[in-house]
């Protein structure tokens, strides 16, 4: 290769041509791989982040559905425990019945 004289502002340097342009081009490469890699840490770092705030997120909806359902059975066991008062209060006079509706029934 002939070399060819290569003005860089502040020195004039004489080396050959395609040796130049092969050391641009990995210089390139090697920003390209250094920017492609950046670019991949900074999206774990922020899939990272997402992640965390998703867990964060998901285990206050979990408290949350569990006081949900504390309060639900809570609920349900004191509609029960009415429905057991007034059936108590209503099962003497469905006793003081009974004899009355086996007579109807016979007639």
């Amino acid at each position: 290769m002939a070399p060819a004289p290569i003005d860089l502002l502040v020195a004039r340097i004489d080396a050959p041509f395609g040796l130049v342009m092969l050391g641009l081009t990995g210089l390139l490469v090697a920003l390209f791989f250094i920017a492609t890699l950046r670019n991949q840490i900074g999206a774990l770092l922020e899939n990272r982040r997402l992640l965390k705030e998703v867990q964060r997120v998901q285990s206050l909806a979990d408290a949350a559905e569990a006081s949900r359902v504390a309060a639900l059975q809570q609920l349900i066991e004191a509609e029960f425990r009415r429905l057991n008062e007034r059936l108590d209060a209503l099962r003497p006079a469905a006793a003081s019945m009974a004899p009355q509706a086996q007579n109807f029934s016979t007639t």
